[in-house]
C-alpha cells in the first residue's frame, strides 16, 4: 500500500536519491531544503517504527 508509511519513506528517498543525482551542481540552499523535507517525512516515521522494537533495527534490517 502506497499509504503505508514505509513505502511513503521509501518512495521519498528514491525521489531525493533522483533529484541528487540530476542536481549535482545545485546550490548549498537547495540541497538544504532537500535535505530537511526529506527529514521532516523521515523523522517520524523512523521514531514510529523504532517504538515497535524494544532493541531497536536488527543488523539486517533492509
Amino acid at each position: 500500500d502506497e499509504n503505508f508509511p514505509i513505502n511513503k519513506l521509501k518512495d521519498a528517498i528514491q525521489k531525493s536519491i533522483t533529484w541528487l543525482e540530476k542536481n549535482q551542481e545545485a546550490s548549498k540552499e537547495e540541497y538544504d531544503y532537500k535535505q530537511e523535507s526529506l527529514e521532516k517525512l523521515a523523522n517520524p516515521i523512523m521514531r514510529l517504527l523504532h517504538g515497535f522494537s524494544p532493541d531497536g533495527f536488527p543488523d539486517d534490517y533492509d
